[in-house]
């Protein structure tokens, strides 16, 4: 998953999905309550959301690198891309 927010582009990985937002860990803190652009992939085909986060948590495990953890929740997601991210978290249940 790639992010655009207002510190530029962010990359991170899903850990969870729903049809209302997703777990997302990154390496830059995000901000809490910050609205951004939320690209993902799945199945050759790009998924485009607007979402915000709604709770953060930073790590750092010994001797390795941080990241955080955070929920987004989606606040714009068009019809088609709804229907096929609902196809892939049935198929994935």
């Amino acid at each position: 998953v790639v992010m655009t927010t207002s510190n530029g582009l962010v990359d991170g990985k899903t850990q969870n999905i729903s049809l209302g937002g997703a777990f997302v860990r990154c390496p830059a803190k995000p901000d809490l309550e910050e609205k951004f652009r939320l690209v993902m992939t799945s199945k050759d085909r790009l998924i485009l959301v607007n979402a915000e986060v709604i709770w953060s948590n930073g790590h750092k495990a010994e001797g390795k690198s941080s990241h955080h953890d955070m929920g987004v929740r989606f606040t714009n997601i068009s019809g088609n891309d709804r229907t096929f991210l609902s196809g892939v978290i049935s198929s994935r249940s």
